[in-house]
């Protein structure tokens, strides 16, 4: 799962998940022109605005993230309040209905996404 945007000045930044993005596009004041989602589903990189999300469920993918290390080895402080509530990307709204059955959650649509 990962989230991938291209900011107004062209940089790339590629975020755990969109929740992430989410937060950072705001704390860093920035926008992006170009924004893309892993589906959940199949692993493929999506349009964001297209996606169909499912919010607050009770699979929390960036927990199970390995532990990063900085440039010199040492290990980072591992937070994950930028990912929660939990917001997984889905190709269709067919695939997120049958998550949300076994996981919970709220469907919401990225402009519900972006107005969070």
């Amino acid at each position: 799962m990962a989230f991938r945007m291209t900011l107004e000045n062209g940089r790339v930044v590629e975020t755990c998940c969109p929740r992430c993005a989410m937060h950072y596009l705001e704390s860093n004041h920035q926008k992006a022109r170009k924004m893309e989602a892993t589906d959940f589903a199949t692993g493929q990189w999506v349009n964001a605005a297209d996606a169909v999300y499912v919010s607050g469920s009770d699979v929390h993918p960036c927990a199970e993230l390995q532990s990063m290390r900085d440039p010199q080895g040492c290990c980072m402080l591992k937070t994950y309040d930028r990912c929660l509530p939990s917001l997984v990307a889905f190709a269709t709204k067919d695939q997120a209905a049958t998550f949300r059955k076994s996981h919970g959650g709220q469907i919401v649509g990225f402009q519900a996404v972006l107005a969070k």
